[in-house]
């Protein structure tokens, strides 16, 4: 398994994680406002799914971008992200689209529609984009005072080593994570931070210990 990021700086003065942008570039930028983020103290975590279903993809686009330009802003792909490269990669047509593709039915038409305009103002947006995504990194490993985290949009497959991991249990894991990971990956100790499941959506019977069930923890999510 690759595209992992670690870090080992034990100096930030707090770790933000925020989950599940979907295209919501105002809510964005108030909630990192509302927080006080700090790009010089503050390591910020983005989890992915930066596009689909909140109507601004191309300024959301755009100001995730420009984050992920300071050093200490990691982009970590998710599985909207997933689903929007593979469908460029099969149709790299920016006016072409195919109705039976997963990402049209999950978001996608209208960004991809948001997409093929801003190219006629911007060529290479769209190519821009597509390599800032393959570039994110599926995971982020990071070892600090208060113990090891693992930061991944979906969560991870917990019957597997970390190794093992595949794209699709960082990006679109769901109750597998939820319902059975105790917290210890590789023998250690491992608190893992994602998003993707909606917290309306957890399991009614691990809703009320979730806060304090030390295993997993979520980021902030729509």
């Amino acid at each position: 398994m690759t595209d992992t990021c670690a870090i080992d700086r034990k100096t930030y003065r707090r770790v933000l994680a925020v989950g599940d942008i979907h295209g919501c570039c105002t809510q964005l930028e108030v909630l990192l406002e509302a927080v006080g983020f700090d790009e010089a103290q503050d390591l910020l975590v983005l989890m992915g799914d930066y596009t689909d279903n909140g109507g601004d993809a191309v300024s959301t686009v755009k100001f995730v971008m420009e984050l992920a330009s300071h050093p200490h802003v990691v982009c970590l792909r998710g599985n909207h992200d997933v689903m929007c490269l593979e469908s460029y990669r099969i149709i790299p047509d920016p006016k072409s689209c195919d109705p039976g593709d997963p990402w049209m039915s999950n978001g996608g038409l209208p960004t991809r529609q948001a997409f093929a305009g801003q190219e006629r103002f911007e060529p290479g947006f769209i190519r821009n984009y597509l390599a800032f995504l393959a570039g994110c990194p599926l995971c982020l490993r990071l070892d600090n005072s208060r113990g090891k985290f693992l930061f991944a949009h979906a969560g991870i497959d917990p019957e597997k080593n970390f190794a093992l991991q595949s794209c699709d249990s960082f990006t679109a894991i769901r109750d597998e994570f939820i319902c059975r990971y105790q917290g210890i990956l590789d023998d250690e100790k491992v608190t893992v931070v994602a998003g993707h499941t909606p917290v309306a959506c957890v399991p009614e019977a691990l809703d009320a210990g979730r806060a304090l069930n030390p295993a997993w923890s979520a980021a902030a999510s729509s």
